[in-house]
């Protein structure tokens, strides 16, 4: 299981689906939010303006086998 918690600006990176595509094509769980609040995973942040304290343990505890 992988939960991101990326800001906005990589977020758009045209690396990030196809980084998504191998991890799940290997059998890894993201859990990635699509930008718009959609998806399993937290909500990009602007740059510089991420805070470690939101990030969501919950929703990460929750998802390990």
């Amino acid at each position: 299981m992988a939960l991101s918690y990326i800001n906005a600006a990589q977020a758009k990176h045209p690396a990030l689906p196809r980084a998504v595509s191998t991890l799940r094509g290997a059998g890894v769980r993201v859990l990635l939010d699509d930008g718009q609040g959609h998806g399993e995973g937290s909500s990009h942040h602007e740059p510089k303006h991420g805070r470690v304290e939101e990030y969501p343990w919950d929703l990460a505890l929750d998802n390990l086998d």
